[in-house]
């Protein structure tokens, strides 16, 4: 019968088509939600859900394309930044063996002086 056909009597098919009726309500309702949220994200402003979500897009695609510049940027920029290193701790290095050679130098003054007193003394 048509009855089992269609799940059951008019008032179950009624109910039935009323919550199908609110879910795409709640669904159209959710859209225009985030479409108008979207278009308040946008430089322009649109009028359409059709151009907000073009707009949308075309934004996203400007924004990657802004971002893989930005980050080839921060790696030459990291590049930079490791070559100072590299050359700071070679200056370093340098500076430590000159301070070592600087100690040497003032013991074997230190020494020499002391050579040198001692010569004169014993004239």
């Amino acid at each position: 019968s048509i009855k089992d056909t269609w799940g059951g009597g008019g008032k179950y098919n009624k109910e039935k088509r009323e919550r199908l009726k609110n879910i795409e309500q709640a669904r159209r309702d959710s859209e225009k939600v985030l479409v108008d949220q979207l278009s308040k994200l946008l430089p322009t402003a649109p009028k359409t859900k059709g151009e907000t979500l073009r707009q949308t897009i075309e934004h996203i695609s400007m924004l990657d394309a802004e971002n893989g510049a930005l980050r080839k940027e921060l790696e030459a920029e990291k590049l930079l930044v490791a070559k100072a290193n590299s050359e700071l701790a070679e200056q370093i290095t340098a500076n430590s063996k000159l301070a070592a050679q600087v100690q040497t130098l003032k013991s074997e003054i230190k020494m020499l002086t002391h050579l040198i007193k001692h010569k004169r003394g014993n004239k």
